[in-house]
């Protein structure tokens, strides 16, 4: 039986290197290490104690990730699809479909931040904000939780790393079609 030889056409191409891209890339959104509040405490400890909650130190949980990615992943996953027709068409590389991906989450992450209300914060956070701000002006609500000085909301930000090669992804080569093989 002879072997079937198939013409890779320009989006093949394409999408065979955005499959390796895909391979190599990853797109993280969340706290980094330079996110960190004046004393040098990192946001991302401060606001992993709110996502799951500290009971020795009295703070009920606060979720914002998982609930947002609960939301959000079936939206998400359409957005790649929807970029990564683009990319066959040639319209953008698979660094910036990720790109606009992570942008999206970071969005969705901040808003369900800032739409969080309950657990209502205690009444003794309430004045402690108040004696902190005494002679300064405050933006926004002294009983809003996660808003204190808004520096989680505002360094919520994303990251694209390029991984080291793993394993090689191929869907063509040398101009025969092989299927899928990582």
């Amino acid at each position: 039986m002879g072997r079937m030889l198939r013409k890779i056409t320009p989006a093949g191409r394409r999408l065979e290197a955005a499959m390796r891209a895909a391979d190599n890339m990853r797109g993280k959104v969340g706290w980094f290490e330079s996110a960190q509040y004046p004393d040098g405490l990192p946001v991302a400890y401060v606001a992993t104690i709110h996502e799951f909650g500290y009971p020795e130190g009295n703070i009920p949980p606060r979720p914002t990730g998982r609930p947002t990615v609960a939301e959000h992943a079936q939206a998400w996953a359409s957005l790649m699809g929807s970029g990564v027709k683009v990319i066959v068409r040639g319209g953008y590389t698979f660094e910036q479909v990720l790109d606009g991906l992570c942008l999206q989450a970071q969005g969705d992450w901040a808003r369900t931040i800032a739409n969080l209300t309950a657990p209502a914060l205690k009444p003794q956070t309430i004045a402690a904000r108040q004696r902190r701000y005494k002679d300064r002006s405050t933006v926004g609500s002294l009983d809003k939780p996660l808003v204190d000085t808004s520096l989680m909301v505002s360094s919520l930000t994303y990251q694209i790393e390029q991984r080291p090669e793993q394993r090689q992804l191929s869907l063509f080569s040398e101009g025969q079609f092989k299927g899928y093989a990582a």
